[in-house]
């Protein structure tokens, strides 16, 4: 939002946060936001994860290799994948810098865009300029997202802005490594060098030199995969419903 929207909204939230006995963040990164704009008492906000319903991607069955057949892609080349809308917050333009960077010297690589919006054109027209549009390819919507995200290698984030990235969850469900922006609620599911690589946001260099640390050790990748698995669990809608009960008893004295 504009700066005044943005006091529009800040006042809203804190003339009904004095109504308010209990506010929930999705994220730590999303309360402190909140305290920095003094917009309610700290003793006011409990962080609660919104629960992703991780069976359709931890129980998934995709075959990668036969998923690469029907999108044309080779067996043997390395897929990089993102999945979100395409919309100017989600950055997608530095993802694709770094592609033309690394495809310099890396032609082995794929890079997969699974989601669809405003800056559709403008990407494939970034990426043809760069001419890398045949290393690229934008699927628009599917349903079949975890079959497609079965093809990565690795996932990456690459959003300006970010409450906490569900598809993160998703993706790491499916134990695929993480590279992501070091921005709102990511630092809370992506822990750098442990499931994943946190990188400044708007840093075409800094996400071609993750991707090509992570391409180069297949070793890492799989260790980052498997936490990142581990991390998932705690953000399913499971954990979410028995958060949230729990502070409904809290509230009502049960």
């Amino acid at each position: 939002f504009n700066k005044w929207e943005t006091k529009i909204y800040i006042f809203l939230e804190r003339l009904t946060a004095t109504i308010t006995d209990r506010i929930i963040t999705l994220t730590g990164q999303e309360k402190r936001d909140h305290l920095r704009y003094h917009i309610a008492h700290e003793n006011k906000f409990t962080v609660i994860h919104s629960g992703v319903d991780l069976s359709r991607f931890s129980n998934a069955q995709a075959d990668g290799d036969e998923m690469k057949d029907r999108l044309g892609i080779p067996k043997r080349t390395f897929v990089v994948g993102t999945v979100g809308r395409l919309t100017a917050i989600k950055g997608h333009k530095y993802l694709i810098e770094a592609a033309r960077k690394i495809l310099l010297t890396r032609p082995d690589m794929t890079f997969i865009f699974l989601g669809d919006g405003e800056r559709m054109n403008d990407l494939k027209a970034q990426a043809a300029s760069s001419g890398i549009y045949d290393k690229v390819k934008f699927l628009g919507w599917r349903e079949d997202v975890a079959e497609v995200i079965s093809t990565f290698d690795l996932f990456v984030l690459p959003s300006l802005n970010e409450g906490m990235g569900k598809v993160l969850v998703e993706a790491m469900a499916m134990g695929k490594p993480i590279i992501a922006s070091d921005v709102g609620g990511i630092s809370d599911l992506v822990k750098n060098e442990e499931n994943g690589l946190l990188v400044p946001s708007e840093d075409a260099e800094a996400i071609a030199r993750s991707i090509l640390i992570l391409h180069s050790s297949p070793m890492k990748r799989k260790e980052m995969g498997e936490k990142g698995k581990a991390i998932a669990v705690e953000y399913g809608a499971d954990s979410m419903v028995q958060k949230i009960d729990r502070l409904y008893r809290e509230l009502v004295g049960g």
